[in-house]
């Protein structure tokens, strides 16, 4: 028979007939080269393949593609190299199966830290009791968090100003931030992926990010025409405006949102004093998407693709900071990159110089 006849009977002919031996781990290993996309269509085949491509080691090396560049998503890597979003949800079997690590590297996300103190003080109640008492305890302090996130809880609207005789204004000010649709994921580092990919997504700011003790990094507009060309060239306070190419933004100074309502503003060395207002105050004018400061138009949230925050008016721009874009974290990521892909490589090695000499009884865990 010849071989252009018998080429279609050596063809699978259901999806049933894909089915090879994998005792060794050729599955995860061929998916440990694989992109996100790749990965997350892989999970959709069947159960053996979504327990492939949900392992942990996988989805660390997807956050620390994903999270390169990125703000807002974890603490200072050094704190948090356990990569878990701190506004991660997960499933009951999911929380049980954190560890003392994992709680402690969400808590320690400097937006959380008077709940970190709390957990502290919990810790220190505990301090006599066994650990598994004290796992338990944090998986319970976990759970009240992520009802926090589930309700917005972080917003106080308690004192809202509601002098304004717009009644239009008035109603804003009282609607709370549009839901989102809640997802609870089962697999820790997935989920947290997930979670991440998700929240970049979401348009309206918690009270908790706005007051970030980061601050924002507020720059004045300027027409481009009347700035003389080579200053726009040389002073380093000066950089075009991508959304509006016409326009120059002038860094004026770093400011800072107070969850007591006190807006407070350090001004860059190179600017006068003189141009540093004072005893302002900030209130919603719609919660998440506008905020007045003083006698000011009101900013404008939005968010950016570093998914940071941008707040934004007639007359000045704001972005948000966090430490996120330092030289040392950035080195951290690209550390964590190099030591996922050496790691790959010589796992792709060891398997290629075992598969011949293995038993198939040492089959994966």
């Amino acid at each position: 028979m010849s071989s252009q006849s018998s080429f279609p009977e050596m063809l699978p002919t259901t999806a049933s007939s894909l089915v090879f031996d994998d005792s060794l781990g050729i599955l995860e290993n061929v998916l440990s080269f694989s992109d996100t996309q790749d990965l997350l269509a892989a999970t959709l085949v069947n159960r053996r393949w979504k327990d492939a491509g949900r392992r942990d080691d996988l989805w660390k090396s997807a956050l620390l593609r994903a999270w390169k560049d990125k703000r807002g998503v974890a603490c200072h890597p050094v704190c948090n190299s356990n990569l878990i979003f701190w506004r991660t949800l997960l499933s009951k079997e999911a929380v049980r199966s954190m560890t003392k690590d994992h709680v402690f590297s969400i808590f320690q996300h400097p937006l959380l830290h008077q709940k970190w103190a709390s957990l502290q003080t919990e810790l220190a109640r505990l301090e006599t009791e066994n650990e598994e008492t004290q796992r338990e305890a944090l998986q319970r302090f976990f759970q009240l968090h992520m009802l926090d996130i589930m309700s917005e809880g972080d917003y106080d609207d308690g004192d809202q100003d509601t002098d304004d005789d717009d009644d239009d204004s008035h109603r804003n000010q009282q609607q709370s931030p549009p839901r989102q649709t809640r997802h609870f994921f089962s697999d820790l580092y997935f989920g947290s992926f997930a979670s991440s990919m998700m929240d970049a997504r979401r348009i309206f700011i918690s009270q908790l990010e706005l007051c970030s003790p980061h601050g924002f990094e507020m720059h004045f507009k300027m027409e481009a025409d009347d700035v003389d060309a080579d200053l726009a060239e040389t002073n380093d306070d000066l950089q075009r405006y991508r959304d509006e190419p016409d326009i120059l933004l002038y860094r004026h100074s770093t400011c800072y949102f107070q969850q007591d309502r006190e807006f407070q503003i350090v001004l860059h060395q190179h600017v006068h004093d003189r141009y540093r207002p004072a005893e302002l105050q900030w209130r919603w004018i719609e919660l998440g998407r506008r905020i007045q400061v003083g006698p000011y138009p009101s900013l404008t949230v939005s968010r950016r693709k570093d998914w940071g925050w941008k707040l934004e008016n007639a007359h000045v721009v704001m972005y948000s900071l966090d430490g996120s874009g330092s030289a040392e974290i950035q080195e951290y990521f690209d550390n964590q990159n190099n030591n996922a892909d050496n790691n790959n490589d010589v796992d792709s090695d060891s398997a290629s110089n075992d598969s011949g000499g293995v038993d198939s009884s040492s089959s994966e865990e």
